[in-house]
């Protein structure tokens, strides 16, 4: 297994935990997800079922790591 550092962005929703970690109600904020998966897709379809209402998926190939 392999982790990989997926990057995605989630609208920020007023009144949430992560507004006020971003600062900003409303606005789009990027996050990253460290997944454990056999390969890139594996890892972008698990963090889509696990983090709702994330969008543009993409794998940073130069951070992976054994895992």
């Amino acid at each position: 297994m392999t982790r990989y550092y997926v990057h995605y962005e989630v609208m920020i929703i007023p009144g949430s935990i992560e507004s006020r970690v971003a600062g900003a109600a409303g606005q789009i904020a990027q996050m990253i997800a460290p997944i454990e998966a056999k390969s890139e897709r594996d890892a972008i379809a698990q963090c889509k079922a696990t983090r709702n209402g994330s969008f543009g998926h993409w794998v940073n190939r130069l951070a992976n790591e054994a895992a």
